[in-house]
């Protein structure tokens, strides 16, 4: 039976967030699964202004552990986002419809974010195939430092340098 510590001495043994973990989540970074509701929105609008002193007052002294702290900040912030004023409540909302409006905002040319990653520049592209060169290197140094292996990469498409001719790389 084969057992981590059998393993050569100096290697860590890193198993939550690896480097192209890493590199992974600072390349395509992760989009909300879901919008922030109105309670939510008003909590992070006004926390320190409004709630935090209700908190602070309602625990006092005592030491909560983490669950039953996070369900008293719920419980406050629910309360008093129901006995809002609608002034406030009004403001919550105007924020949200902004902050959804500039996550659609068309761009120059009228069209969505979304739809503007469609229709990248000769200079875009060939920005992100030059980043790619170090960061293949490292994660082939690394898949042979943790696995002994050998790996080949190729890649193949336009390159904005050679006016649009296809050519591939290894």
């Amino acid at each position: 039976m084969w057992f981590a510590w059998h393993s050569k001495p100096g290697r860590s043994h890193r198993t939550t967030a690896s480097l192209v973990d890493k590199w992974s989540r600072r390349l395509a970074p992760v989009a909300r699964t879901r919008r922030l509701r109105e309670v939510e929105v008003y909590s992070t609008l006004y926390y320190d202004e409004k709630i935090a002193p209700v908190i602070a007052d309602e625990r006092g002294t005592e030491k909560l552990s983490r669950a039953a702290n996070l369900s008293l900040i719920k419980t406050v912030t629910a309360r008093m986002w129901a006995n809002e004023t609608d002034k406030v409540k009004e403001a919550v909302r105007a924020h949200m419809k902004e902050k959804t409006a500039s996550e659609r905002a068309p761009n120059d040319d009228g069209e969505s974010e979304e739809e503007d990653t469609k229709h990248h520049t000769p200079e875009q592209f060939q920005e992100a195939i030059d980043s790619m060169t170090p960061i293949l290197a490292v994660l082939g140094k690394e898949v042979f430092h943790r696995c002994g292996w050998a790996i080949s990469i190729f890649m193949g498409g336009p390159v904005p340098q050679a006016a649009g001719a296809i050519q591939v790389a290894r």
